[in-house]
């Protein structure tokens, strides 16, 4: 469903008290893929809105639900003078969504914002909070993104954002993507190289009521994670995840960090205990050597009532290092005889402005295959006739 005449007439597509449907099994189950997906005949759109919007004209969605299929692009040509009205949007069992948060513009009538339920689907917004820093008065943007306040249950959501805000973006008025609430489900961080300020997932709500593995639907299977939110290559550390919610239960975990090239600031978080043990358990980074960052979250607040800061998180610079290295090294650290021998498993870089030191008698062992030793920083080693360094 689409319109060929995205430029004609005044009247823009209206739909109340309307539910689409795609075909009920269109399709197979492709249990050989991995992982197991739903493979569809042919690439089937259920709903492309870009078309219907119309010039100093209204797009009206009251009470709707679109299930059951392939596609649906909520996509705008006419962005910049059509108006949209967005009340009680059920998006349900789609194999993706895509959802362009730039192309769409608030009438002071009530848009996507606040709007929109989506339950076993997988979802990919771009541009996500685009509008966070608009201040254009008749349109009432109130500084959010038209994909804030969302509810997600059961479904893995894509959250980008390149930096494109329309003006004064800084680092103390970055873009923000707010008020999301996730229960069962999974969130990609995704940025850009280019990006000055990282933007900020603020205000969201992470929760679980079954395990990872129980989830997946006839048109959503995607294998899990496991954590509500991961940010990996694609995020390029240009996100920061402050003053949000997370309880995490049924084999669910927080954060999931393998960005190498630089650390997330995570803080003002509720990350669902007060013990920084548990904290550590349920966020991968570098101590967890997996290759990542480090994911800071200090302060963090010590109970589900946001009242009071702890600022004593957990920190690599006061973690000894480990014995297997790769990855990037970004705090000093010296190696030490009692823990010797390490061992290079990977190719490991010192970063700028930090220094290893190397006790005598140290021997470091490397990896033919793969490892290799890149130094920025320092390397300070001073061994003895007796106590010879050895790598």
């Amino acid at each position: 469903m689409r319109s060929n005449s995205p430029y004609g007439g005044q009247d823009a597509l209206r739909l109340h008290n309307t539910t689409i449907s795609g075909p009920s099994g269109y399709g197979y189950l492709c249990t050989w893929c991995s992982p197991v997906i739903w493979s569809w005949s042919s690439s089937n759109t259920l709903l492309d809105t870009y078309g219907f919007g119309r010039q100093n004209g209204e797009v009206d969605l009251d009470n709707v639900t679109l299930q059951n299929a392939n596609q649906i692009s909520l996509n705008n040509r006419e962005s910049y003078s059509s108006g949209w009205r967005v009340v009680n949007l059920l998006l349900d069992n789609l194999s993706y969504v895509n959802f362009d948060d730039d192309r769409f513009n608030d009438w002071c009538r009530g848009s996507f914002n606040g709007n929109v339920t989506v339950v076993d689907s997988n979802v990919y917004i771009s541009d996500a909070g685009y509008q966070s820093t608009s201040s254009e008065p008749s349109y009432c943007h109130n500084r959010e993104g038209s994909s804030d306040g969302w509810s997600f249950e059961n479904s893995r959501v894509v959250i980008q954002s390149s930096g494109g805000a329309y003006w004064g973006t800084s680092s103390s008025n970055p873009i923000r993507s707010s008020g999301m609430t996730f229960v069962d489900t999974e969130v990609h961080l995704y940025g850009s190289s280019s990006m000055q300020y990282p933007t900020r997932l603020v205000d969201a709500t992470f929760s679980a009521t079954s395990s990872p593995s129980n989830q997946g639907t006839m048109y959503l299977s995607h294998a899990r994670s496991g954590y509500f939110v991961t940010a990996a290559s694609s995020s390029y550390g240009k996100w920061t995840v402050e003053n949000n919610s997370f309880t995490p239960s049924n084999g669910w975990n927080n954060l999931d960090y393998t960005y190498s090239v630089g650390h997330m600031l995570a803080p003002y978080n509720w990350w669902g205990s007060a013990s920084t043990n548990s904290i550590d358990a349920n966020i991968s980074d570098m101590l967890d050597n997996n290759g990542g960052g480090w994911a800071n979250y200090s302060p963090f607040w010590t109970s589900a009532a946001m009242t009071q800061l702890d600022w004593n998180g957990t920190s690599p610079a006061n973690i000894p290092l480990g014995r297997e290295l790769s990855g990037t090294l970004f705090f000093n650290k010296t190696m030490t005889l009692n823990n010797s021998p390490y061992y290079l498993v990977g190719p490991w870089t010192i970063a700028p402005n930090v220094r290893i030191t190397i006790d005598p008698g140290v021997q470091v062992l490397t990896n033919t295959t793969n490892s290799s030793l890149t130094v920025h920083g320092e390397i300070w080693s001073l061994g003895t006739s007796s106590s010879r360094v050895y790598i």
